[in-house]
């Protein structure tokens, strides 16, 4: 069964010389389980255009996949302990990222849904910072 739900995502990013960046946003969203599988469909409109981005996020087994499609196109994957590869591609050009992912954390209840994910962002084989996400899905009435 769909379901409109609230989504609140929280990122924060700690670069080598310590300065965080930390950003938000929220968005309506379909949320949906099929198999043993929870999907979020939401929108994003990007600061400098009013381009869309179509994201999907599926959670199975304690690992998160984010994928994006619109002004920027990436398929992120979360899981704890591993090392994933993505190619992360804008209108400025394609880069190759890896994400190491420290923690995945679920926290599930009737009305409301947090996932937090600790993670490393690399590029070329060198750190390029420190981040987490929370993601914070709450039904709507």
């Amino acid at each position: 069964m769909n379901r409109k739900v609230r989504i609140i995502l929280t990122g924060s990013q700690r670069d080598g010389d310590g300065l965080e960046t930390v950003t938000e946003q929220s968005a309506e969203a379909e949320y949906y389980e099929q198999g043993h599988s929870i999907y979020i469909l939401y929108e994003e409109v990007s600061d400098t255009a009013s381009v869309k981005t179509k994201n999907t996020i599926k959670i199975k087994d304690n690992v998160l996949e984010l994928t994006k499609k619109g002004s920027v196109t990436s398929r992120m994957v979360f899981q704890e302990g591993l090392e994933h590869m993505t190619e992360y591609i804008t209108s400025f050009g394609r880069l190759q990222l890896g994400i190491l992912t420290h923690a995945v954390h679920i926290a599930e209840s009737e009305d409301a849904l947090e996932v937090s994910v600790d993670y490393d962002l690399s590029g070329d084989g060198q750190l390029l910072s420190r981040c987490k996400i929370i993601i914070k899905v709450q039904n709507t009435v």
